[in-house]
Order: C-alpha cells, then sequence, then structure tokens
C-alpha cells in the first residue's frame, strides 16, 4: 500500500512524492540476512531497525531512487557536510531528550529548563548546519539537500530566531550559573538526619576538601566540603544521568526559584512556535546517508568497486550488472579489512532473450552466494543506494521472492515439500512481469524425477509470467531440456542456462575409456572452483565427488581409513 509522502523537509522523497515500496517478506529478509546489512550501515545503533525497514522496502519509483543517490553523491562530493550531519547527530538526540522529559515533569521549572536547552541544542544544530553549508567550495547538487539549505535560511531569517540568537546567552547564563545549593540538616540526639530544608541557592559548585584545606583557606572553604561528595552516576560518556530523583526538597526549591520561573516562561513564549521537530526527522535521514557514505568508503579502502546504478524505467526491458560482488561477503572483507581479499566479479543480464535462468554447477561453486548477491545489488539499488559492481543498469522489481530452502524450517507435521509448496504458492500469488525470482534448490528434499516433474512446471509458470530471476538447481536434467521448455509454453521471456564455472584438473590420463578417464582425472586432479558464474551449456554433473574427497568419504578415502587402522 502506497505511504503517503509528508510534506514536511524529507531526504527521503521529493516533495509531493508518494512511496512506491513493497516490502519483502520476513522469510526474504532471512534469506538475504538484510539485519546484518542495516548492522553494518547503523553500526547497531538506534537506526537499527528504521534501517533495515528501509532496506526491506523496495522503492521502485525512479524519482524517488534518483532523488536519493543525489543526497549521497551530495555527501560524497562535500565531506564538510558530512562531518556536519554527524556532528547533528548527538544534539539531535538531546533534544529528543528534552522534549520527552520535559513532557513527563510536573516541575515548572524544570519544563522551563529544558525547554530552554531545546532552544539551545535547536539553535547549535542549525546555525553548524548552515554555516558548513554557506562554505561549500562548489553548489549542492541535489534536491533534497537544497531543500535543507533553504530551510535552514529561512529559520535564520525569521525574526523570533534573531531574537532567540540575542537573549538566548542570558537566559543560559541565568540558569548555568546556578551551582550548588546549600541545606540545612536537624539531627536527634542520636546524630540522624530528621530534618531538612533549603537555605540559598549559590552561583558556585562545592568541591571535595579536607579539614586541613579549609582551615588554610586555599580555595573559597565556604564551598569546600569537609566530607566526600556523592555524586549522581555518570555514563559511558561522562554526562549526569539524565533520571533527577525527586523529593520534597525540589519542591522547595520550586518555591525558592519562583521569582526565576516567571521571567524564563516570558522570555520563552516568544519562542513556543520554534519547532525542532522538523530536525528530530532529520535523525533517521542523517544516519541512513551517513552509515551509507562510511560503507561505501570502507568498501573502496579495500578495492571494493562500488557504483550508483542507472535506474530504468518499466518499459526498459534489459538489466545489467557488471563486475557485483555479493554483499555479504563484501563486508566480510572490510570487518576487519582485508585488502586483496579476492571477492569473483559475475555478470547478471535479464532481457527477452534471457529472461530466466537456470543455474547448474559443481555443488559450493558459488551458486548461492550469486543468487544471494544479486538480490542484494537490487535491494541496495532500490534503495537509493550505491551497488557492490562496476556498473549497473536496472529496472526495478516490484516484488523480490526468494527460496531459499533451511532444514530447519521444514514442520514436522507437513514437511519440507509441503513448506516448499506453501511458499512458491505464496509466490505466485504476487510475482508479474516486474518481480525478480529466486530460488535456491527448492524440491532438494524430494525425488529426483518427482523435483524434476515440479520444477519444470514452476519454471514453465514463471516464463509464462515473464518473471525475471534464477533457479539454482541440482537438476541437471530439467536444465538440459531448456530448448524444448522454451517451446513448451509462450511468454514475452526465455529461459537460459547459466553455469558456475570450474578449472578442471590438469594430469594426463592415457589409454582409458573417456567415461573412465573422467573419472580418473577427477580423482588424480580435483576440479578447482572459480565461482564464476557465465551463460554456457548445462555440464549435467554436479562434482559432488570433490566435496567428498575434500572431507575423505571418497571409497579410496574410507578404504584408506580401514587399512590404517588394522
Amino acid at each position: 500500500m502506497a505511504e503517503p509522502a509528508t510534506p514536511e523537509l524529507n531526504l527521503m522523497f521529493p516533495a509531493g512524492r508518494e512511496s512506491s515500496a513493497r516490502p519483502v517478506s520476513e522469510l526474504t529478509r532471512q534469506d538475504l540476512a538484510l539485519d546484518r546489512v542495516a548492522r553494518a550501515i547503523t553500526g547497531g545503533g538506534s537506526q537499527f531497525e528504521t534501517i533495515e525497514k528501509i532496506l526491506g522496502s523496495l522503492e521502485s519509483d525512479p524519482e524517488i531512487l534518483h532523488f536519493r543517490q543525489a543526497v549521497l553523491q551530495d555527501l560524497m562530493s562535500h565531506p564538510g557536510l558530512a562531518a556536519a550531519f554527524e556532528r547533528a547527530i548527538p544534539y539531535i538526540d538531546e533534544i529528543t531528550r528534552f522534549v520527552r522529559t520535559s513532557k513527563e515533569t510536573d516541575s515548572p521549572l524544570l519544563a522551563a529548563v529544558w525547554r530552554i536547552g531545546e532552544l539551545e541544542m535547536y539553535s547549535l544544530v542549525v546555525n553548524d548546519l548552515a554555516d558548513t553549508i554557506a562554505s561549500l567550495d562548489t553548489p549542492l547538487v541535489s534536491r533534497g539537500l537544497q531543500s535543507l539549505a533553504e530551510r535552514l535560511a529561512a529559520i535564520r531569517a525569521e525574526e523570533s530566531y534573531q531574537t532567540l540568537q540575542q537573549e538566548l546567552p542570558e537566559l543560559l547564563a541565568g540558569i548555568k550559573k546556578r551551582k550548588s545549593l546549600t541545606l540545612g540538616v536537624n539531627l536527634d540526639d542520636k546524630l540522624r538526619p530528621v530534618e531538612a530544608t533549603i537555605l540559598s541557592v549559590n552561583d558556585h559548585a562545592y568541591k571535595e576538601g579536607s579539614m586541613l584545606g579549609g582551615f588554610l583557606k586555599q580555595v573559597r572553604p565556604e564551598y569546600r566540603t569537609h566530607a566526600p561528595l556523592h555524586q549522581t552516576l555518570k555514563d559511558a560518556q561522562g554526562n549526569y544521568s539524565t533520571k533527577i530523583p525527586l523529593s520534597p526538597l525540589f519542591g522547595d526549591l520550586n518555591e525558592i526559584l519562583r521569582g526565576l520561573i516567571k521571567p524564563l516562561n516570558r522570555a520563552i513564549e516568544g519562542y513556543l512556535s520554534i519547532n525542532s521537530r522538523f530536525l528530530r526527522r532529520m535523525r533517521r535521514d542523517f544516519a541512513f546517508y551517513l552509515g551509507a557514505l562510511q560503507l561505501q568508503q570502507r568498501f573502496a579502502a579495500v578495492g571494493i568497486p562500488t557504483c550508483f546504478p542507472e535506474i530504468l524505467s518499466p518499459e526498459d526491458d534489459r538489466t545489467e550488472i557488471r563486475g557485483f560482488v555479493n554483499l555479504q561477503l563484501a563486508l566480510t572483507a572490510v570487518d576487519p579489512p582485508k585488502p586483496g581479499h579476492g571477492l569473483v566479479p559475475n555478470d547478471a543480464v535479464f532481457d527477452a532473450d534471457a529472461g530466466y535462468y537456470l543455474l547448474t554447477g559443481p555443488n559450493q561453486g558459488g551458486k548461492t552466494t550469486f543468487i544471494q548477491g544479486l538480490a542484494l545489488v537490487f535491494v541496495c539499488a532500490q534503495a537509493g543506494l550505491f551497488v557492490p559492481a562496476e556498473s549497473a543498469r536496472i529496472v526495478p522489481t516490484d516484488h523480490l521472492l526468494t527460496h531459499f530452502p533451511s532444514e530447519e524450517r521444514g514442520r514436522l507435521t507437513t514437511g519440507r515439500l509441503s513448506e516448499e509448496l506453501e511458499r512458491l504458492d505464496e509466490i505466485f500469488g504476487k510475482v508479474s512481469p516486474r518481480s525478480l525470482v529466486l530460488l535456491n534448490e527448492t524440491f532438494s528434499s524430494t525425488s529426483p524425477g518427482e523435483a524434476t516433474r515440479l520444477a519444470e512446471d514452476i519454471v514453465l509458470g514463471l516464463r509464462m509470467i515473464g518473471a525475471r530471476g534464477v533457479f539454482a538447481t541440482h537438476l541437471h536434467e530439467l536444465a538440459l531440456r531448456i530448448p524444448q521448455l522454451n517451446e513448451a509454453v509462450a511468454g514475452p521471456r526465455r529461459i537460459a542456462s547459466l553455469v558456475a564455472q570450474i578449472e578442471p584438473g590438469t594430469g594426463e590420463v592415457d589409454d582409458l575409456p573417456p567415461e573412465a578417464a573422467e573419472l580418473a582425472d577427477q580423482q588424480a586432479n580435483p576440479a578447482k572452483r572459480s565461482y564464476r558464474i557465465v551463460p554456457a551449456p548445462p555440464q549435467g554433473r554436479s562434482f559432488a565427488l570433490d566435496i567428498a574427497r575434500k572431507h575423505r568419504l571418497s571409497l579410496e578415502d574410507i578404504q584408506q581409513r580401514l587399512r590404517d587402522r588394522s
């Protein structure tokens, strides 16, 4: 369902545009590990869930995606502005705390003080952002940041804001110079405190001292204590806890400072129209773009290429992605940094001649990595971000539909096959010619004959609809029948073959029949997986023997183990 665009300033949507997002399913989020991507962008901070939601909501409107790309490109071109965004975030968090606590307190004094604190933080952020933009060497290009600059300039031109700049220092001075209270405590005959009152409000803070220090009058002894100071706990940043213990003494303080409250309230009445809400809304946008910018810089530092994809209209019928890598693998290369990581780039092209692929090849040859990486390219592109590729021209998808079966998902009451069929039923309830359907070893839970028959119907159905996608499968017999499948039904896009390449062994085997020579060559020189996925006719084998040999489970290995035992 379309979400109405907010009329307020927003760095995620152009003014007047509505969201076109289609959320992916929870299982697809798991298949793609979107939580890990969101954590890489946010560092696991307070905006984690919000960023994960953005990644899982596929925008398909080219104008929205171009709008976001332009904002991120502007920040890449103007690191000083990105630094100002970073400086603004803790101030905006402080504003949020001021707003929240002022609503929770029933103390007029504290509400007034926190309102002044909110105005102070608001002023700092507005001035810093506006001054930074004014000092840029080159103009901003993106409509989003141009609108932010215009908003900041308009705020600073308002009479109420200019008056605030003049009066705020005096208001702050009136608050900040109150440094301590002097309490009078009455004791009973056993020296237990039984009564207390506030004697005075002071402009100096008490400091921990000693009887000797007070006697020698080294530093204003009337503000030097004769006992340890009991302090409010501080957080990791050295700030005092915002939780203030209330007691009758604070009620007395309100009475004593009543004379201060009235002028404070009169002073801030003129600033009630100044609303920090737009800055608090910017907090999400700042975190999104800064996190993406920092991730791109981390990729660049280890040589992983990135690009901004060209977003095409739905009328275009060719998606072309060159030199892309799986984003999840890329994250392992940057945390910690591993220059020379050896990630293998691949290409993907979808058009009328090859719109849906059957991907076959050796086990552990990179098939799952390829289709997950392909999906993440669309996720990043449709969030308005860069993609980990050398170049990309993408027609956005309306639905990203995946099926990566897991042993744990099979339910005891129905079994894995029923789970797979239920999920495919959900896919066919949404799929359209603009969808991307990625299937990974679907029907591996049943016999090869039944799996081939079921998979054939699914692939033919996707051809008839015209969906784009890849089916990574061990069903080589199905892939060998691609010409017949294309003739069996009509559709806007044809089925094609992809193969996970191997580098064959280099040993020589003479005087054997071809089949025996091939087997002997595999035993003597196991095939090396290149992790390159290329358009090619299916080879008809999975090289499972190589994996068994790697784990010493081939017949020869088992025989040797038995000999070693005897």
